[in-house]
């Protein structure tokens, strides 16, 4: 592939799914041009982001001078197919890709809607960005109530396997980490998250570019902690790097 053929990714480190698309894109060698798009700066609502994505969504791509995409979802599939990877990253066999797109349409009216949704965004982001309380202990424990069959089900996913993929991970997995490893920043995370999941993570932060990945994320929570739990001064020291920082490769 030309520098000219070279997809460009519109990425926020600091969201889920964009962190996905990116962590996974390095994992697999897919050349990717990055264009890094702040969702606290509100670059996702500039006239010439609206233009490439008009539901002013990270993560967003484009390939060519008339394609654009949306969802992580649809441009990891995209990229999969463009660089003919579906037997390594979706599986070998109908079966096996059957599972993994199970489990990629499992993962939005899951673990992406109701653990961070439901509860991330209310306990930590808004509180953060916009300085609305976090809800009462009463709501967080129902909040909680809500999401524990979705991780009971995530565990069941996992039994007897590394990854959703077995030994390996797959397409899927990488959809998956970024919401759970984004509860990093929550105190209570491991009274409600099964030890199966917990483990999970940790598997998953011995991957080649697992660091990398999450650099920007890892230095931002602890601020958000800090600042939602403590009330310390906000801080934009984590915001650091740029579009060719984070291109690939």
């Amino acid at each position: 592939m030309s520098t000219a053929d070279v997809p460009i990714l519109y990425h926020d480190p600091t969201s889920e799914p964009s962190r996905a698309v990116h962590w996974w894109a390095m994992e697999a060698g897919i050349p990717l041009k990055v264009k890094l798009t702040w969702l606290a700066e509100g670059a996702i609502r500039t006239p010439e982001f609206l233009k490439i994505n008009p539901r002013h969504q990270v993560p967003a791509l484009t390939h060519g001078d008339d394609f654009c995409l949306s969802e992580a979802h649809a441009i990891m599939l995209y990229l999969v197919e463009l660089n003919g990877l579906t037997e390594k990253w979706i599986g070998r066999t109908p079966k096996e890709r059957a599972i993994t797109n199970m489990h990629l349409s499992w993962y939005h009216t899951n673990l992406r809607q109701k653990s961070t949704y439901d509860y991330f965004l209310p306990m930590f982001i808004a509180p953060y960005f916009h300085g609305t309380p976090q809800p009462s202990t009463e709501e967080q424990e129902k909040l909680r109530s809500k999401f524990k069959e979705c991780y009971k089900q995530l565990a069941d996913f996992l039994e007897g396997k590394k990854f959703l993929g077995g030994e390996g991970p797959l397409l899927a997995d990488f959809l998956m980490l970024p919401e759970l490893t984004s509860l990093d920043l929550d105190p209570q995370r491991k009274e409600y998250m099964p030890v199966a999941v917990l483990e999970y993570i940790e598997r998953s932060r011995a991957l080649p570019c697992s660091a990398k990945a999450h650099k920007t994320w890892d230095a931002f929570w602890p601020i958000i902690q800090a600042h939602v739990c403590n009330g310390a001064a906000k801080d934009d020291s984590w915001k650091v790097g740029t579009d060719a920082d984070f291109s690939l490769p």
